[in-house]
């Protein structure tokens, strides 16, 4: 073979192979654009303070009153790290693989986390006013999906009063909308077991971890090899986020041997991304569970009214940043659209009638300023009278 059609068939291939690896389902278009919107990680303290703004019954200063918020939740989560159930836990999750090899890992932190959100819930933070808790537990088990999302996660926060967390009932599907945050299991092979958890917990901060280096390092036992644990919840969030229009955001909950990162996925992508070590830092991590405790399951803005959804409407959800830079809030908006149908589904009269009809509209609408660059058969619509 010549050295050109070889290189013509290697070109070939390589097309032939780039087909292939691009991605068909809507799923994962999806959470692949969440992902490139990824910015640099956040502090973790950071995010702490938006979450438990979002926990006070009033609104509050994101920066002055965040950070007193945080130092008093700090405080009052110190005994808690004491609570034997938990130090219990999180020890056999520390050890347990290096005593066992194949020990499972994941039901000792589920257990200990349960063990943390029953002592948060009755927690209360002097002068603070904040929004009343929910009964959560932690849960390992799939939930109900699209057919084509086939990366569920590991384990879920619902509320106890969930027939999926009866014993009674053998499997009980979970719809995404019923999830408090979502979460991911990742433990390097060989890696090395963190030193259990010891007494004597301050309000300090003793690690500082890029998120977005853990997650590059760490893959998944997936459906699709290679899947990585971003990937995975971006895949949850497009699916959750399309289904429910009032949910704001998904948290999604990465545990890679003894670090946990959190992900805020919202319409417009990944909004805050943060990562710490939380055998070395559990104040942090429980006050993180006690912020997921009392967050609001659906928010609309204070001074607007749901608009109200009629028959032959469609909702149409947008993400957008009000004026004040990267850093302001980010503002769900929901347009509602009249449902119209192609002017390709009319014959004889009826379509040359709406046909010319359009081309008037076109033209007013060219000779005003508004250029429509992208009519097809579908951008041709009709109202039905």
């Amino acid at each position: 073979m010549s050295r050109a059609s070889s290189a013509s068939t290697s070109r070939a291939s390589s097309r032939a192979t780039s087909r292939e690896e691009q991605p068909r389902d809507p799923w994962t278009l999806h959470a692949q654009a969440l992902i490139a919107s990824c910015p640099r990680p956040t502090a973790f303290d950071a995010l702490l303070r938006q979450l438990l703004v979002l926990s006070l019954r009033e609104a509050a200063p994101p920066v002055s009153g965040g950070a007193d918020l945080l130092q008093e939740c700090l405080t009052a989560v110190l005994p808690v790290c004491d609570a034997p159930i938990l130090l219990e836990g999180l020890t056999q999750f520390c050890i347990g693989a290096e005593s066992e090899p194949g020990f499972p890992r994941e039901p000792p932190f589920i257990d200990a986390c349960n063990a943390a959100l029953r002592e948060l819930k009755t927690l209360q933070i002097p002068g603070r006013s904040l929004l009343d808790p929910v009964d959560i537990q932690m849960a390992k088990g799939k939930c109900r999906r699209h057919p084509n999302c086939d990366c569920p996660p590991d384990f879920v926060l619902l509320p106890c009063t969930h027939q999926a967390l009866s014993e009674q009932v053998a499997e009980t599907a979970v719809s995404p909308e019923d999830v408090f945050a979502c979460g991911f299991f990742s433990f390097r092979p060989g890696g090395d077991c963190p030193d259990p958890p010891a007494s004597g917990y301050t309000t300090k901060c003793s690690t500082k971890i890029n998120a977005l280096e853990y997650l590059k390092l760490y893959t998944v036992h997936a459906p699709r090899p290679g899947a990585q644990p971003i990937s995975r919840c971006a895949m949850f969030a497009a699916e959750t986020l399309a289904q429910s229009p009032n949910t704001p955001f998904v948290l999604g909950l990465f545990i890679l041997d003894s670090t946990v990162h959190v992900a805020c996925f919202d319409r417009q992508g990944i909004a805050y991304l943060s990562g710490l070590d939380f055998i070395e830092d559990l104040p942090r991590f429980l006050v993180l569970l006690f912020a997921l405790q009392r967050l609001p399951r659906t928010m609309t803005h204070p001074t607007h009214t749901p608009a109200k959804r009629e028959r032959g409407q469609d909702a149409i959800l947008t993400g957008s940043r009000p004026p004040g830079g990267e850093d302001a809030p980010r503002v769900l908006q929901v347009i509602i659209a009249e449902r119209l149908k192609p002017l390709s589904q009319l014959w004889g009269q009826p379509f040359v009638k709406g046909w010319f009809q359009a081309q008037e509209a076109h033209y007013k609408a060219w000779t005003s300023g508004i250029k429509h660059r992208e009519i097809t058969a579908n951008t041709l619509l009709y109202r039905e009278s």
